[in-house]
């Protein structure tokens, strides 16, 4: 089994690169998944209401959408082969 120690991927369509034209993807995914990350921690550990959950989610979507915003996630790949 290997793992490589990470690799920087783009969360948006910002770099030039038009080999991390995957940064789209990747936005795409991360606006799509802030609820399922967001809605069990914040309403059964902190306590938060439906209401102030989906006004904070709304809040992260903009700012993911954001093109002044360069942010990168590290991804790891993990992959083996049968002997």
């Amino acid at each position: 089994m290997l793992l490589n120690t990470g690799t920087q991927v783009p969360i948006g369509g910002w770099p030039k690169d038009p080999r991390l034209e995957i940064g789209k993807y990747q936005q795409i995914q991360q606006i799509q998944a802030v609820d399922s990350y967001t809605f069990a921690l914040f309403s059964r550990v902190l306590g938060w209401s439906r209401t102030e959950i989906d006004v904070m989610c709304a809040q992260v979507r903009n700012e993911l959408k954001n093109p002044n915003y360069h942010m990168y996630i590290m991804l790891h790949f993990v992959y083996g082969r049968k002997p």
